[in-house]
């Protein structure tokens, strides 16, 4: 199996468009192959309902290789590493159950994701062991120098105590 791959405008995302069969029965889609992604250790799956906003949250540590399984939901990835010309650079994507294409995730991004429909299953694959929350690296999900165009269906989306939490990237530069 080799999966093709579709660059996006970050340098080190892009889009992994997975193998699928469909007939009257439904359809089969081969979500991985070793040979290509030998690295991936943790698998992760999160379930949401609309309006759910996870994110932003990255680290050091972690490639990551995202896919939506159920539902619709918005995913915006922003270039974290600070030694990268692209560095806050973001790239913005609408996945579904029905597209079948995953997105490659660098380690020093960050990623989040809105949920759109009744729920949402995000399932991905960690390169390497979970990080724990405090040594990752979290912005606030509305942070006006990032201008992410969330396709809010509720005016406050729901989030965690963590992202509610989270600094601007002004209040960051000033630690």
């Amino acid at each position: 199996m080799n999966f093709i791959t579709e660059e996006t405008e970050l340098d080190g995302v892009y889009k992994v468009h997975l193998e699928n069969f469909s007939d009257k029965r439904g359809q089969i889609v081969n979500l991985f192959d070793i040979d290509q992604f030998s690295t991936f250790k943790v698998d992760k799956l999160s379930k949401s309902t609309r309006n759910v906003l996870r994110g932003l949250h990255g680290d050091t540590v972690n490639d990551k290789l995202i896919y939506c399984l159920q539902g619709n939901l918005h995913l915006a990835v922003v270039n974290y590493d600070k030694e990268s010309p692209q560095y806050l650079q973001k790239v913005e994507l609408d996945m579904s159950e029905d597209n079948h294409f995953a997105v490659f995730v660098p380690k020093n991004f960050l990623n989040g994701h809105y949920c759109l429909s009744e729920t949402c299953l995000f399932y991905y694959k960690w390169s390497d062991s979970y990080v724990d929350p405090d040594k990752q690296f979290s912005i606030y999900w509305n942070d006006k120098d990032l201008n992410i165009e969330w396709p809010l269906i509720e005016k406050e989306p729901i989030l965690s105590e963590r992202d509610k939490n989270s600094k601007t990237l002004k209040e960051r530069a000033n630690e």
